[in-house]
């Protein structure tokens, strides 16, 4: 079993198929969790809309906790798994949106609290002034993606799998119809099952079915700031981005979305966009140090569909794909399905 993509989609699945006794081979073009995953805050966050894909993001919004649980055990590597729940927060002149969002969540069943400015700076003492209105989501719920990329790295390799990074499948091999393997620049890797859970260019890849629709790359950069001493604890969306406070002092500063622009660094007007909204709203962070600014390319597909499960046109071909900014949100119930899809014997 060959599983294309080493970041959140293919590494979670990798685990799962490891703990049901079929230890995978991961391999990635880049390093583990170095694409999308590695730059994202990593919230849990459904959608509003009803629809099967937010009640399959409250199902795996709710699998998460034992998710966690169950690798933190296996591994003895925390992952920094924090439900304090999401506070969004606006200025004068954003009352009336947020209230009507409220309104909508706590309609739809959500647990939210709508407060005051003042309400909302006593949950986050940092935070400006100018802050008028604030919303509670208390089932918000994130994690640190990059200690979760490693650590079911770490859980694969000790059920006997393996992650080899810095292997590009350059093609999916088959034959009559099924699939016979992966391609390799080291050579190839032949398998009877491949799953495919790569990032933003996986339609680089040859011999895949023409009936997959094309990756739509979506920019992102975000920074992480050093915070000594915490400002505050839960995860603050401000109108333009998000404020992650990390256990271990960092605080991630995000995040800028532009469709079409495929420059591979952190520009510099993206950095000074988002630095100027975090320090609107949380003046003191202009006196915090700037550790690090990194981008990345989350993996839509047109219409913002989801995909995920057998392909209908290539026997033994899998998919786990289309996951945009929602792959941490999806991981636990995505990975389970799809390893159940993977392990039931198939009648013809």
């Amino acid at each position: 079993m060959i599983i294309i993509g080493a970041g959140i989609a293919g590494l979670s699945l990798g685990w799962q198929l490891a703990r049901r006794g079929l230890p995978p081979t991961v391999i990635d073009a880049g390093t583990i969790g170095q694409g999308a995953s590695h730059a994202a805050a990593g919230y849990l966050q459904p959608g509003l809309d009803p629809s099967p894909v937010t009640d399959l993001e409250w199902t795996s919004l709710r699998a998460t906790p034992g998710f966690i649980a169950d690798l933190q055990s296996e591994t003895g590597l925390d992952v920094d798994f924090r439900t304090d729940g999401l506070l969004r927060i606006g200025y004068a002149g954003d009352e009336a949106q947020i209230t009507a969002d409220h309104d909508a969540r706590r309609a739809a069943g959500w647990q939210v609290e709508l407060m005051d400015g003042a309400a909302a700076r006593a949950l986050g003492p940092g935070l400006s002034p100018e802050i008028t209105i604030a919303c509670w989501l208390r089932e918000v719920s994130w994690v640190d993606g990059r200690k979760l990329c490693a650590a079911l790295a770490t859980a694969i390799r000790a059920r006997g799998g393996q992650v080899l990074e810095n292997r590009a499948a350059l093609e999916v091999t088959s034959e009559n119809g099924r699939v016979t393997g992966v391609n390799t620049a080291q050579g190839p890797m032949p398998a009877s099952r491949v799953a495919l859970a790569a990032g933003h260019a996986f339609d680089r890849i040859a011999g895949l079915p023409a009936d997959l629709p094309a990756s739509r790359p979506v920019r992102g950069v975000i920074l992480t700031l050093g915070m000594p001493a915490p400002l505050f604890t839960r995860l603050i969306k401000r109108p333009d981005g998000i404020l992650c406070p990390r256990s271990d002092g960092r605080l991630i500063v995000g995040v800028t979305r532009v469709e079409g622009d495929m420059r591979d660094y952190p520009d510099a007007a993206s950095v000074r966009a988002l630095l100027d909204s975090a320090i609107r709203a949380t003046p003191a962070l202009a006196d915090l140090p700037l550790i690090e600014a990194v981008h990345g390319f989350r993996p839509f597909l047109p219409g913002d569909q989801l995909l995920f499960g057998a392909s209908d046109s290539l026997a033994g071909l899998y998919l786990s794909m289309g996951h945009g900014a929602d792959g941490y949100l999806r991981m636990a119930e995505v990975s389970r399905r799809l390893a159940e899809m993977i392990l039931t014997p198939q009648t013809t």
